[in-house]
């Protein structure tokens, strides 16, 4: 487990002249992380991740996160959360008070006394922690309260214990900040010079000190990481290999094509070729092995989610975790290429290229047949894409004729999922992509607002939206005459939908609406017709 930390360069003080006190914990879903937005951070604060993963900004610095990661932020730092840039995450937020109580006369704030990056031996210890925090943070009762403050020493401690900063510079921290350095400039000219100066020491003590560590040069360590980018944007772009030397930092492009053939095998242009070959397909995230499927090439290895109607079609596949893969089993498997989105743990997607040549497609940063073009791409599949792509919006445009036959252009739809005893409003991701976006049926008033989902209460929901039709999936209970039940009394009854009947209910389990892919998609449309037409 890593911990991230803002860098703290005042004295440090004894660790045991400090007081902490416990001011709020809560556990943040998407939609609650995503609020956070643009924020300077006013209180000491912890961001410790528990599930799902993706990227945040802290003072401008991208980090990646995944379970286990923990971000430790002090008053003043800038943080950027963006729920573009994650995937069902869930977030104890943690703020707490430091105080220096080393003149007992005087107490005043502190620094937390703690490395930039450490290593937690246990994640599920730590979240154990927090959840006895939030159990017994919410009570009235005096003595929970502290309890809870308790075991937030506890936490804390942990942490500390693991990254006491002490008065001698740490080496290791400092060629960790050059490798940090490399990965956000590689486009830039970098020299190793440069990098010594960031590190604090000489060029010869920190190539010897990096090459220690790292079992390889500064230099070399560079060019990986600009021919890792360079065979993605080989391989998911037209881009001409003059222009991709360029953007990875070479201004020879002869020369750059010499370092690519040094490091994969074969020149740029083979390597592209040798894609379209493969047959060995892995895939580490469960959108691309729908995508796989639509283009009619099975998975070698893939997630199978239970809730998702994709892992129904994978019945030969080598199984998989999409965020924390096992790397055994992916040696074992010998694939021939290996697709997977950004939210692989850290730590694991740098070995993933020594398994197989390894293509990292965004999942947030485009929309579903982005991410089918691209997948298409890298297997040279991009005739059979855009012919789907053909049909489907064929498809769609036949589905919107027919549903603005039946039930006009002005009425309003409203997606609503019931996970948990919990409430989500989906938004324009997801169903809402085909809801909303290829079928153009006009969302309630706010709705367009919500980027996935966005949890509420239903007096919320009641009070907010007005739809004329409503589409309920209720993962708690299949049973829909159950189901119905709560929507005959209280709040419900005042909805237009309900008082019209104009309910659908999602009852398949695993359902295509659970899933942002091509396969699920095509499924969603020709459910919506069923359902509105046959009215």
């Amino acid at each position: 487990m890593v911990i991230v930390m803002h860098d703290q360069e005042s004295k440090v003080p004894a660790v045991d002249s400090m007081l902490y006190k416990l001011e709020e914990i809560r556990l943040l879903n998407m939609e609650a992380y995503g609020r956070l937005g643009k924020s300077i951070i006013t209180l000491h604060t912890l961001l410790l991740v528990s599930g799902g993963g993706g990227v945040c900004r802290i003072d401008g610095d991208s980090i990646s996160m995944s379970r286990g990661t923990c971000l430790v932020l002090s008053p003043g730092v800038l943080l950027e959360a963006s729920m573009e840039e994650i995937r069902e995450v869930q977030i104890y937020l943690i703020t707490f008070h430091v105080y220096d109580a080393s003149e007992p006369t005087r107490l005043q704030h502190g620094v937390l006394p703690c490395r930039r990056v450490v290593s937690v031996p246990s994640c599920s210890r730590l979240e154990e922690i927090a959840r006895n925090m939030i159990q017994h943070r919410q009570r009235e009762n005096a003595w929970d309260r502290l309890k809870a403050n308790i075991w937030f020493q506890e936490l804390l401690l942990d942490i500390v214990q693991q990254g006491f900063l002490g008065s001698q510079p740490d080496a290791q921290e400092a060629i960790s900040r050059t490798m940090a350095y490399m990965e956000r400039n590689y486009r830039e000219g970098i020299t190793r010079e440069t990098l010594a100066q960031i590190a604090g020491m000489s060029a010869e003590y920190y190539s010897r000190l990096f090459k220690k560590r790292n079992g390889q040069s500064p230099v070399d360590y560079l060019t990986e990481i600009r021919m890792r980018h360079a065979k993605r944007m080989l391989v998911l772009s037209n881009t001409s290999i003059r222009d991709v030397a360029q953007s990875v930092g070479f201004n020879d492009e002869f020369y750059f094509s010499r370092k690519f053939k040094q490091n994969a095998g074969s020149a740029p242009t083979v390597y592209v070729k040798n894609y379209s070959r493969t047959k060995k397909v892995a895939s580490l995230f469960i959108p691309y092995s729908g995508h796989l499927l639509a283009l009619g090439v099975e998975p070698y290895i893939s997630p199978r989610i239970k809730s998702n109607p994709i892992t129904a079609h994978l019945p030969a596949a080598t199984h998989v975790d999409d965020v924390n893969p096992d790397l055994e089993t992916l040696v074992d498997a010998q694939p021939s290429l290996i697709l997977t989105s950004e939210y692989v743990d850290p730590l694991k997607a740098e070995r993933l290229n020594s398994i197989a040549p390894t293509i990292t497609i965004p999942f947030f940063q485009m929309d579903w047949r982005g991410h089918f073009k691209a997948v298409s791409r890298v297997i040279g599949k991009e005739k059979q894409a855009n012919e789907w792509l053909s049909n489907y919006e064929t498809k769609a445009e036949r589905a919107r004729s027919q549903l603005k036959k039946h039930m006009g252009s002005s009425n309003k739809v409203l997606i609503l999922v019931i996970r948990g005893g919990k409430y989500y409003v989906y938004g324009s991701r997801n169903a809402g992509a085909v809801i909303y976006g290829d079928l153009q049926l006009a969302p309630p008033e706010g709705v367009s607002g919500i980027y996935h989902f966005m949890e509420m209460t239903v007096e919320a929901i009641t009070d907010r939206y007005e739809p004329d039709y409503l589409i309920i999936q209720n993962r708690d209970c299949s049973d829909v005459s159950k189901a119905v039940e709560p929507l005959k009394t209280g709040p419900w009854n005042k909805m237009k939908a309900v008082q019209k009947q104009q309910v659908y209910w999602i009852q398949d389990d695993p359902s295509s609406w659970n899933c942002y892919t091509s396969l699920s998609h095509a499924c969603i449309l020709d459910e919506v017709v069923e359902w509105f037409v046959s009215q």
